[in-house]
């Protein structure tokens, strides 16, 4: 005995094709949404992920970490005072603008690092020696 669904689904073919073809695309568009959150989940905090510290201390009320807002030395010393803290450096991060060779601009993330510790500097690196940052006015990119 053939059941009343599969009679209902496979009697009206247009039917059965759009119901298909729109559960199909539902899936496609949950994959890719889930492709953008896996994405922007590892991109938003490969900085932290790259840099060998325990724990972060931020501006009061910070609610992102690429927007950060300064605060004081004191604050800084008063970190460096706590016992077990073996050490605490300031981590600059700004976006600028960069002037490409072609004339056009590119938006930049440009963090500060230093160039004794190495706490912060660049991975990945294809060419180049990130310790050439220790010279006044010099960058790496």
């Amino acid at each position: 005995m053939v059941s009343i669904a599969r009679k209902n689904l496979f009697h009206d073919k247009v039917r059965f094709a759009v119901a298909l073809a729109g559960i199909s695309f539902a899936v496609v568009l949950i994959t890719v949404q889930l492709g953008v959150y896996l994405a922007f989940r590892s991109n938003v905090s490969v900085l932290i992920d790259h840099t060998e510290a325990d724990i972060w201390i931020t501006a009061r009320g910070l609610e992102n970490f690429d927007f950060g807002r300064p605060f004081s030395e004191k604050k800084l010393y008063d970190v460096r005072e706590v016992p077990g803290v073996m050490w605490a450096i300031k981590y600059m991060l700004t976006f600028g603008y960069w002037k490409t060779p072609t004339g056009s601009q590119e938006t930049v993330q440009m963090v500060g690092f230093d160039p004794e510790t190495m706490v912060g500097a660049p991975w990945d690196i294809v060419r180049g020696n990130p310790l050439d940052a220790k010279y006044f006015n010099s960058v790496f990119f």
